[in-house]
This record gives structure tokens, C-alpha cells and sequence, in this order.
């Protein structure tokens, strides 16, 4: 913001947001889910693959990441679905990125 005297510096509003990658894998037209357990977030319940983005890691990156830990694959290839922004008690952004496995 420029004011009379040049520019100004505006006070640091934005919140800080979660940010994970999901992970659709496809194959023969039929989408994997995960049975959560022992993570002590929504355990019991179905979920895509996924994990938090840690820092100096991209999206990509992480989603090829928590494949390999997961589900012992390596993708093949990796591309965007699809981002979702929500508000939890927090700011969380989800990436949600379609990959083919090995």
C-alpha cells in the first residue's frame, strides 16, 4: 500500500493454513480408500491416501511420498484433480491429485 510518505507496510492478516495432498488412484474404473487407523485423526473411517506437505516439499512430491509409505508403490505418474479450501478451526487447503501406480 503506498501512502503520502511512499509505501506502507500492511500488518501480516493471512492465516496460516494446513496444506495436504490426497491422492485419487484409479485403476479399472474403481477408486482405492484406506481404512484409517492408529493416526488418532477420524481412525475407523474411509479416506483416499494422504498426508500433510512438509516444508521445502512441493504437492507432488508429498503425494508420491505418502504413496510410498501407504501403500509401498511408486507412482508412475501424478497429475491435478482438483483443490479444495476449508475452514476446520483452521484454514486447511487439500490438494487432490489422480496418479497411476506401477
Amino acid at each position: 500500500m503506498d501512502g503520502p510518505s511512499g509505501p506502507q507496510k500492511r500488518p501480516n492478516r493471512r492465516p496460516p493454513h494446513v496444506v495436504a495432498s490426497h491422492l485419487f488412484l484409479v485403476e479399472d474404473g474403481r477408486l482405492l480408500f484406506l481404512k484409517r487407523r492408529n493416526t488418532g485423526y477420524f481412525d475407523g473411517y474411509y479416506s483416499v491416501p494422504a498426508g500433510h506437505v512438509e516444508e521445502g516439499e512441493t504437492a507432488v512430491q508429498a503425494v508420491i511420498r505418502e504413496a510410498r509409505e501407504e501403500l509401498g508403490i511408486t507412482l508412475r505418474s501424478v497429475e491435478f484433480a482438483y483443490v479444495m479450501h476449508r475452514f476446520e478451526g483452521h484454514y486447511r487447503v487439500r490438494l487432490l491429485l489422480q496418479g497411476a501406480g506401477v
